[in-house]
């Protein structure tokens, strides 16, 4: 009986994250398969290692911005290789502050610097999907 729930909620989030997914590829201005490679990826490696119901595994558009931001001034042909670094570096760095244990330090970001950023973030989504409409 519980895996007959299962089954249903798995296949509720995948008919929205397979859409999802391939929209935050596009913000960051890399092909739509390898949004699809970062949301099956993160979340397998989220289940194994992810302790909290809360936490969200895969492409968010927060960090489809950025990621944009980051590679947009590049000269490059490719730009998967500057994704594929900018992961490798973000992902050191988060294992660095998890091992010294510096999680803690979000606290004392104001909710009003939180609330600051998911406004622009938003307001940059919605920008960037102007001249689709």
């Amino acid at each position: 009986r519980g895996l007959r729930r299962d089954l249903i909620a798995g296949l509720t989030v995948a008919t929205v994250a397979v859409p999802q997914a391939m929209a935050y590829a596009l913000i960051a201005h890399v092909p739509p398969e390898y949004g699809l490679y970062t949301a099956v990826v993160m979340t397998a490696l989220g289940s194994i290692f992810g302790s909290s119901s809360h936490l969200i595994n895969g492409p968010t558009n927060a960090i489809s911005l950025v990621v944009f931001s980051a590679i947009a001034s590049l000269d490059k042909p490719n730009p998967l290789e500057a994704v594929v670094l900018l992961a490798l570096m973000v992902g050191i760095f988060q294992v660095v502050i998890a091992l010294l244990k510096l999680g803690d330090l979000t606290r004392y970001v104001s909710e009003s610097v939180i609330l600051g950023f998911m406004a622009g973030a938003g307001l940059l989504v919605a920008l960037s999907q102007l001249p689709n409409l």
